[in-house]
């Protein structure tokens, strides 16, 4: 131990530089420390944050999933009572517009031999999209006029869009013969 007072106070301000060093150290050691808690502490933080972010987008599909079934259950239940409540009524105006049709072709195939103002015999039922061309006079060997003519009937609807224009073209006298040759 020195027992001169230079080397007793040169021995305390070592010490005392020794102890500010190493609170100094301590302090650095401290703040490192705290700056990788606080690090890890982000990390842990954004991984929490991204599993709890892919958990909540896996509930919420599932309970779109869930949503989703239930509106197709839930759509499925309502078309049926819809269809039950007015099925009968769809077939029954599917069964008459069906017979107005049928009505139509038959008097259309008919038509010639029910107050027909032409020679049944010079009739040619065409069908679609004029219902019969009559060649006037033909059974009597001079044809007078070709007549294109669409039987209607009951209240049978206007005129197609089709036959109109067909109609149209005859009026305009936009006829053409042609012969093709085999």
């Amino acid at each position: 131990m020195p027992t001169n007072p230079q080397d007793l106070t040169n021995l305390v301000n070592f010490l005392i530089i020794v102890v500010v060093v190493l609170i100094v150290a301590l302090f650095v050691a401290f703040q490192q420390i705290g700056v990788r808690a606080q690090r890890r502490f982000e990390q842990w933080r954004t991984r929490e944050l991204q599993g709890a972010k892919l958990e909540l987008d896996r509930q919420f599909q599932i309970s779109k999933q869930e949503l989703n079934r239930a509106l197709v259950a839930e759509y499925d239940v309502k078309m049926l009572q819809w269809r039950q409540t007015y099925e009968a009524n769809i077939r029954a105006d599917a069964i008459i517009r069906s017979s107005a049709v049928i009505r139509g072709r038959v008097s259309e195939h008919l038509a010639p031999y029910i107050s027909f103002p032409y020679n049944p015999r010079d009739a040619r039922f065409i069908g679609s999209p004029i219902d019969i061309i009559v060649f006037n006079g033909a059974e009597e060997g001079y044809i007078r006029e070709v007549v294109f003519l669409e039987v209607k009937t009951g209240d049978a609807a206007a005129l197609s869009p089709k036959q109109r224009q067909i109609r149209d073209l005859i009026q305009n006298k936009n006829v053409v013969w042609r012969e093709f040759r085999i």
